[in-house]
């Protein structure tokens, strides 16, 4: 099969030939080969054309495959081959067939495919890379650029980000002290779980609903409030072991919450997302989901969000210090008592409410340099160097090599040989073999009982360490089989992947009417409930939850 580029230039003189010049004349002006032109002239098909029929993915098929690796590679994420075959598999999984792809199946691609390559990726270490560049900010703003992005409007352009927030007050502030003192010092409250929100803003200034995950097995209903739950109900709860987003967070919050809103909003358009290059949005199952949802996403350089991102630029600044200020008026705060889940809900609400406004996300945008389109912002901020003022940033050249001497190598003469370390006992028995092959020393008894101590010792490790591992496997499978006693689980409605205010009214109403007894009342911590037998679970009219305690007289 002849290359792309001699393709290419048989067509370019079959158009000469066409305009009326000489099929010699073409070829020589164009470098093609005589024999192919004259195939073509005379519409002999190639092999390409032949067995168009027998390709694993059609011909339209490829081309959307081709567009979506270009598109990606412009906006800062090149796909590597495996998950370029990845998403080729998926689109012919799609497509209702059955067939594997090969593992050299991207060669053949790639050569009826001349609009993409493989090429060397070059790794960039995150420790290295000066974020705010005017290099960095060029290279964001040229993806934004890009020809993909040209036609979609700025309402169908989406940044999302995560917002860790700790349960407790933090930070400094002012205090009432003595005149003659230029500083005093304040106890904090107990620092409490971290807590993640995940945000989602749009260029016209529309925040989605957020979604909050908790640190914790399961989400209880007792970190909700009793009163005014449906001012939450377009909120979407989680949890997780270290209460932080995961590859299953960014993929289900993508699908549950993201797509609707966009197709209610936009119908059946190319979209455009602005995250971080994070491993939870670059996964094979979320750049799946967001081709064929028609989500295009543009990834910022490393270590320069606090310029260019829309959220980090002029939204989590302000949300942040609005959370703190309300935390601090809260009453559990004032008593000095760490702030609960139900106090971070309701300030968090409160915070959104006055921050996450039309004109403030709009001002983000316009901040970010993003839109109105104005790249001279994020390099006029404070944080970035440019590169021909001279100035040096600070810790941004890399550390001086100290020359040391080389290990010295006491079996230079042996490095011809292909002896490797060995892995266990057969490996080390068959390297001494090797080296009796090649010198004598090593066929001494003495030589040859070392090696078969040593592979001796080798193979009675794997034999411990293969017993140990069954056993761990033993008793992690026990453990996982012992569930830990939850107060008040809230179970999810089927076919749902994140907690809804719904689920927690549900759960809350299966309280009612259980009998309690006195050693288990403190096991069921409802807030705001009784502190006595005598008094009365005040809620909602149609949902009061009212437990009944009664004395245990179980001996």
């Amino acid at each position: 099969m002849a290359s792309f580029e001699a393709q290419k230039r048989a067509h370019a003189a079959i158009d000469d030939v066409k305009l009326g010049l000489g099929v010699r004349e073409a070829v020589r002006k164009w470098d093609a080969t005589r024999s192919y032109v004259n195939r073509r002239l005379a519409g002999v098909p190639t092999r390409q054309e032949l067995n168009k029929d027998r390709q694993a993915l059609s011909p339209l098929l490829e081309a959307q495959l081709a567009h979506w690796a270009i598109g990606q590679a412009r906006l800062g994420f090149a796909p590597a081959l495996v998950k370029f075959r990845s998403m080729a598999q998926r689109m012919l999984n799609a497509s209702g067939t059955s067939y594997q792809l090969g593992q050299r199946w991207h060669a053949r691609f790639l050569a009826r495919n001349g609009d993409v390559k493989a090429t060397r990726s070059r790794i960039i270490n995150y420790n290295r890379v000066n974020g705010a560049t005017a290099a960095n900010i060029n290279v964001f703003f040229d993806r934004l650029d890009a020809p993909e992005l040209a036609n979609i409007p700025p309402e169908r352009f989406y940044n999302t980000d995560e917002m860790g927030i700790g349960q407790g007050v933090g930070g400094d502030h002012w205090v009432i002290s003595e005149a003659t003192s230029h500083m005093a010092l304040k106890k904090d409250v107990e620092k409490g779980e971290w807590i993640t929100a995940l945000e989602c803003v749009s260029c016209d200034g529309v925040a989605l609903p957020p979604l909050v995950i908790f640190k914790g097995a399961d989400v209880q209903s007792q970190w909700f409030p009793n009163q005014n739950r449906h001012l939450w109900d377009d909120w979407r709860f989680k949890v997780s072991a270290r209460g932080w987003t995961s590859n299953a967070t960014a993929l289900n919050w993508i699908e549950d919450i993201f797509i609707p809103h966009i197709r209610s909003l936009h119908g059946n358009k190319w979209v455009v997302l602005v995250c971080d290059g994070h491993e939870s949005h670059t996964n094979d199952d979320l750049l799946w989901l967001c081709l064929s949802n028609k989500i295009w996403l543009v990834f910022y350089e490393p270590h320069c969000s606090h310029v260019v991102q829309v959220l980090d630029v002029g939204v989590f600044g302000l949300l942040k210090r609005r959370l703190r200020r309300l935390l601090r008026e809260c009453p559990n705060t004032v008593l000095g008592l760490k702030p609960t889940k139900m106090d971070m809900l309701e300030v968090y609400r409160q915070a959104r409410i006055d921050v996450l406004t039309l004109s403030i996300i709009r001002n983000a945008w316009r901040t970010a340099g993003i839109y109105l389109r104005d790249r001279s912002k994020p390099l006029s901020s404070r944080y970035v160097i440019l590169e021909d003022v001279g100035v040096a940033r600070v810790c941004s050249r890399a550390p001086e090599v100290v020359e040391r001497e080389l290990t010295p190598d006491f079996v230079a003469e042996l490095a011809p040989t292909p002896i490797k370390t060995p892995s266990g006992g057969q490996a080390l028995r068959r390297s001494g073999r090797q080296l009796a092959a090649l010198d004598p020393t090593f066929k001494l008894p003495s030589q040859r009982l070392f090696v078969r101590k040593a592979s001796k010792a080798l193979d009675q490790q794997a034999d411990k360490i293969a017993s140990l591992e069954a056993q761990i496997d033993y008793l992690q499978s026990k453990l996982d089989r012992k569930t830990a006693r939850v107060r008040q689980k809230v179970r999810i409605a089927p076919g749902q992947r994140f907690v809804r205010m719904a689920d927690i009214r549900r759960a809350k109403r299966r309280l009612r009417g259980r009998v309690v007894y006195e050693d288990e009342a403190s096991d069921i911590e409802v807030p705001g409930g009784p502190r006595n037998a005598n008094e009365i679970i005040e809620g909602d009219g149609t949902e009061a939850e009212d437990c009944i305690i009664v004395g245990n007289t179980r001996r």
